[in-house]
């Protein structure tokens, strides 16, 4: 199961990354501002790809196995609801691959940014206050039943 330690600096890095691209689309006014908001984008999607795969392909699946029944339900749920993101997030990626696409169609690409920041906000604060301490409660259990 992945350190939600480690999780949690991701999400902060990731929503650092999102407001430095909402202020650059504030003061986006040519190509070469674009060619910055390109730029931050690039490292938020690197940084969500990986992300979202240690979430939905390790830490999720670890705890619906976990023979916690709410942290498996917990998961399931989160799974269900917000699993999609990743999805979204490839989407959004693939129509906005360069600062000229970015800088002709400003307004959408901050229309739709916008929308994929909201979801990850969300998701963010779903998972640190309600996702990540039954993470940790499971990781404690499994870990007092090792020392006994």
């Amino acid at each position: 199961m992945p350190s939600t330690a480690n999780l949690r600096r991701q999400h902060d890095a990731a929503m650092t990354l999102a407001s430095q691209i909402i202020d650059l689309m504030d003061r986006c006014e040519s190509c070469n501002d674009a060619y910055r908001i390109s730029l931050a984008l690039a490292k938020l999607l690197g940084l969500l790809r990986i992300h979202l795969a240690q979430e939905d392909q390790g830490l999720y699946p670890a705890m619906i196995r976990s023979g916690d029944a709410d942290a498996a339900a917990t998961a399931q749920a989160f799974a269900t609801e917000m699993g999609g993101l990743a999805e979204q997030l490839e989407r959004f990626a693939a129509r906005w691959t360069c600062s000229a696409a970015i800088f002709a169609a400003l307004a959408e690409f901050r229309a739709e940014a916008m929308a994929v920041f909201a979801a990850l906000a969300t998701r963010i604060h779903r998972e640190n206050e309600e996702l990540y301490p039954l993470a940790q409660r499971v990781v404690a259990a499994r870990m007092h039943q090792d020392a006994a």
